[in-house]
């Protein structure tokens, strides 16, 4: 008999939110791409962090990662993964440029 595999710790990351199951009906989520889940169970949508920013930063061009932040809830830390891997882009306070690079300019 084959061992069975932990799917919700392959798929998380102590990091980054990454959903794996509804949390109105505890079922599995189906990947939808861009940092949505869907439910097949109930049909319930759920994001991960990244789906959260996104969404966040394409309401509020302008905003920085301290909004970003404030407003999703999404910790700066992540934020920054974020741009790091170039899946964002926040400009301002001369910290993060667009693309994930670091100004090293204060």
């Amino acid at each position: 008999m084959k061992d069975k595999v932990n799917v919700e710790g392959l798929l998380r990351d102590d990091l980054y939110n990454v959903p794996v199951r509804c949390s109105k009906c505890g079922k599995m989520l189906k990947y939808l791409g861009v940092g949505e889940y869907k439910c097949e169970e109930c049909g319930f949508t759920e994001y991960d962090d990244y789906g959260i920013v996104r969404a966040y930063l394409e309401k509020n061009p302008g905003a920085n990662a301290v909004q970003v932040e404030k407003a999703t809830g999404v910790s700066r830390k992540v934020i920054s993964v974020l741009i790091k891997q170039c899946r964002i882009e926040i400009k301002g306070q001369g910290r993060f440029l667009e693309g994930g690079t670091h100004d090293k300019r204060k």
